[in-house]
């Protein structure tokens, strides 16, 4: 069915999210996260990722080469937008973000959305 096919879609996307990023990323510095997270939310608005919040937490110190910054945003979208928007994550041109964890609910209010929660994690110069 559809609904089969576009999950496939989605999770083919979704695990390849978590290829390594391409040499050319540079990770951005502390003072650039609102640079980053413009370019997450101009990515959502063209998928139809509508952002119902975004929540930047305290950056985790995993290295001298780098922080990470956990982010949880809380999104209502379409199911294959949510989808292609995670696989997508990889390709920003001003960062590096990981998706740690999500959990999606359907839309009680919008039966032809999902509500979603995604924590991810940009990578900071320290």
């Amino acid at each position: 069915t559809r609904l089969q096919s576009e999950l496939r879609e989605a999770r083919t996307l979704v695990s390849s999210a978590g290829e390594s990023p391409h040499a050319s990323v540079s990770l951005p510095e502390q003072e650039e996260v609102s640079l980053v997270m413009e370019e997450i939310n101009s990515l959502g608005k063209e998928l139809e990722v509508n952002f119902r919040s975004i929540r930047p937490k305290e950056a985790e110190t995993v290295s001298s080469n780098y922080h990470l910054l956990p982010v949880e945003m809380r999104l209502q979208s379409p199911y294959k937008p949510l989808g292609v928007f995670m696989g997508s994550l990889r390709k920003l041109k001003r960062g590096f973000v990981t998706v740690d964890s999500f959990e999606i609910d359907r839309d009680e209010k919008n039966l032809a959305a999902l509500k979603s929660r995604l924590l991810v994690k940009l990578a900071l110069h320290p």
